[in-house]
């Protein structure tokens, strides 16, 4: 009866509420969580299960709320309605507390987190820690842990070490093909511990922390490690413009992705000690030997101070004021990046020195082709300020947010600009990246844009599935590929535009002069009975159906270069000239922070014919993701499970040592079709920039063929 009372209080106060205000409450928690945290149990499709992010990533991502211009999500107007429905759930939870009611306790401490006041990223720990299978699970270790005996200590530490194996064997996808990790190998390290150590040290927790770091950390995978609840709520904590404040992330190199998709060192004598000229010249050169121990730049935020003075990924950091890294410990450099130079730390204009690598291009042996190899590292000294300091801000001429910003470049704003051009900048991969590329296109061409610049620069991707819808609005071919995911388990599934045409939030066909609906017809025509009238009836592809079985019963068109009559329809996107006419062009400025989904984004539309080039240097070559998997002790297990291939099968991600029959070696990043360095940085004025003016000249060249195509009808 007291709970019938309880209820119907909460429910009058909850239907009294404006609608508005409500979903403003709740629609950024329900986002979060979906998208972090709910374990999908349709493991035939990696993609559908999957957190493509790495911590930096998730970081942005979920902070996107924060940056964008609609406040409502920020810190919504508590109505009395609202204070009210919390103190009744408040007095249900103690009363549930007291009366052992398990399942009204949790549900309604659940709702609290819904509706408490915090950042987004607090929030996603309290929905996982109270949501009522895991909340259950971690509250039972650490009672067991605080009052247990010791062989009930023992048992739950053994269960929290035996589903981590499980998990790990189970689900985690090794890119090296088997050459890092075997099951049976990586059991028999467990089964080891178990034998020697465990009968001295299992009721110990601290020592099973220990135990399941080392195994984690055995698989020789920067992107998986385990965490407890307490680094758990450290990880999701609120991005906060990384080293020293500057919008970068550095990192030791054990912990550096980067270093592992490095080109290879070449065997060459260090260079010769600097001299006083040299000095006073900034020209020396540090060897690459010396240069190994130092952190590691992995990522740098876009329109950040670090991106306009010129940091990239790959960087070293050498010293930061007269503190010199140069001969200090791996766990020296750990303690000094996340304590004492952490952005919470620094306001002003902190002074850096950094080193950037110097290349040359060798023979590869067997004089299979020629390949560019690091031979030394070359300091610069730079002063610049904090982002607190000189935080982003649109300039007059740009519309927007800090996650999509857009403007029209003509010969009058712009050096290089000679016909107007849409640019387009995306920071991230997320569902206000899209709406906010919807919005800019459609603002650009009312205004004259005949053309475009896709700027991906420092996208560190996103959420993947908002990736592949983007690139699905670009291009005319229903049965176009966007990537294929791979996973341990033997699935290969292959994501095709038609898996987003049907989508309720697909915008129809961009940048053409076709109608908007050209695509959505076509795949009417082809399937009529996916669209039924209780909705929408379509289904993926089978994760085990080989390509050519895919091909025959689904149209899916195999890219140019897998075989010699693939896309021979007359709709292709690169067979079809007629579409270099009726369509915008498009050119991808990319760098070496462009990552991930980004990867996905870019890879899809040049292998689909639908850019006129990609501009820059060489992408990231993160193909992996990874899902995070709750633990019973209320921490996490964050696994790589898949990786993508793109649409004409090649790894992004660097698989180990192999090469490819003419020397190059498999993966390890997106070539650029044209070359274009940003050594100087990314200057806020985009008018400005130099890759803009290369981007400028690809436009052009591709203007001057389409009227010579037009010219020989």
């Amino acid at each position: 009866m007291k709970y019938r009372i309880f209820f119907a209080a909460q429910w009058i106060c909850l239907t009294s509420c404006p609608l508005q205000n409500a979903a403003a409450w709740t629609a950024p928690a329900t986002a979060i969580r979906q998208r972090q945290w709910k374990l999908d149990r349709r493991f035939n499709d990696p993609i559908l299960m999957q957190s493509w992010m790495t911590p930096y990533e998730e970081i942005l991502d979920s902070s996107d709320m924060l940056k964008a211009t609609d406040k409502r999500y920020l810190s919504p107007p508590p109505s009395w309605q609202h204070r009210v429905y919390s103190i009744l759930l408040c007095l249900q939870i103690l009363l549930g507390t007291c009366l052992g009611t398990c399942h009204a306790t949790e549900g309604a401490a659940q709702k609290i987190a819904q509706l408490a006041e915090i950042s987004p990223q607090v929030e996603v720990i309290h929905q996982v820690a109270q949501s009522s299978e895991y909340s259950g699970s971690h509250k039972r270790y650490w009672s067991t842990m605080e009052q247990g005996s010791l062989a009930e200590k023992e048992a739950a530490n053994l269960h929290l070490l035996d589903y981590a194996v499980g998990t790990v064997n189970t689900m985690y996808y090794d890119h090296t093909g088997g050459v890092d990790f075997q099951p049976r190998d990586f059991y028999s390290t467990f089964k080891s511990w178990l034998r020697v150590e465990a009968p001295t040290s299992l009721h110990d927790r601290t020592a099973v922390v220990q135990e399941l770091k080392s195994l984690i950390s055995g698989l020789d995978d920067p992107f998986s490690k385990y965490m407890t609840r307490e680094e758990l709520k450290k990880e999701m904590s609120t991005w906060n413009d990384g080293f020293l404040g500057l919008g970068a992330v550095a990192e030791p190199p054990s912990k550096a992705w980067y270093t592992h998709t490095t080109p290879v060192v070449a065997n060459l004598p260090a260079p010769p000690p600097p001299t006083a000229t040299s000095r006073n010249k900034q020209d020396a050169r540090i060897s690459v030997n010396r240069v190994l121990s130092l952190p590691v730049v992995t990522a740098v935020a876009p329109d950040s101070p670090a991106e306009r003075a010129g940091l990239t990924v790959g960087d070293r950091i050498v010293a930061v004021g007269q503190d010199i890294f140069l001969g200090k410990s791996e766990q020296q450099l750990d303690k000094l990046l996340q304590e004492r130079y952490s952005a919470e730390n620094y306001l002003g204009h902190p002074s850096l020195t950094i080193a950037k690598p110097v290349y040359a291009t060798i023979q590869s042996d067997g004089g299979r082709g020629d390949r560019d190899v690091i031979v030394a590292y070359r300091p610069t000294h730079v002063r610049l300020p904090t982002a607190s300091v000189e935080p982003f801000q649109l300039n007059p001429w740009q519309k927007g947010n800090a996650i999509v910003h857009y403007e029209l470049l003509s010969s009058e704003d712009s050096i290089f600009a000679r016909q107007r051009v849409g640019y387009i900048r995306l920071t991230r991969f997320s569902k206000a990246s899209t709406s906010g590329f919807i919005k800019a296109v459609t603002d650009l061409e009312m205004r004259g844009a005949t053309s475009f610049i896709i700027d991906l620069r420092n996208n560190y991707g996103g959420v993947i599935q908002e990736a592949m819808l983007t690139a699905s609005t670009l291009l005319r071919d229903p049965h176009s590929v966007l990537c294929y995911t791979m996973n341990s388990r033997g699935g290969f599934t292959t994501h095709d535009v038609e898996e987003y045409v049907v989508h309720s939030r697909y915008p129809g066909y961009l940048l053409s002069n076709e109608p908007n609906n050209v695509v959505l017809a076509q795949v009417k025509r082809e399937n009529p009975s996916i669209f039924a009238s209780d909705g929408v009836n379509w289904s993926p592809p089978s994760s085990f159906a080989s390509l050519h079985e895919q091909a025959t019963r689904r149209s899916i068109h195999k890219h140019a270069s897998l075989t010699h009559y693939a896309s021979n329809r007359a709709d292709s996107d690169r067979q079809n000239p007629f579409y270099s006419v009726i369509r915008r062009p498009i050119v991808l400025l990319v760098n070496e922070g462009t990552a991930s989904s980004a990867e996905v984004f870019a890879s899809a539309l040049r292998d689909n014919g639908r850019t006129v080039a990609l501009v820059g240097t060489k992408t990231y070559g993160k193909g992996l993701i990874q899902h995070t998997f709750p633990m019973p002790d209320g921490g996490a297990l964050k696994l790589t499970v898949a990786e993508y291939l793109t649409p004409a099968l090649q790894h992004v991600t660097k698989v180990g040592g192999a090469q490819y029959s003419m020397g190059e070696r498999v993966g390890g990043g997106i070539l650029p079709d044209v070359v274009c360095e940003s050594k100087q940085g990314i200057p806020n004025n985009i008018g400005a920039d130099l890759c803009i003016g290369v981007a400028m000249d690809a436009l052009e060249e591709a203007e001057s063929a389409k009227i010579q195509f037009l010219s020989k009808l």
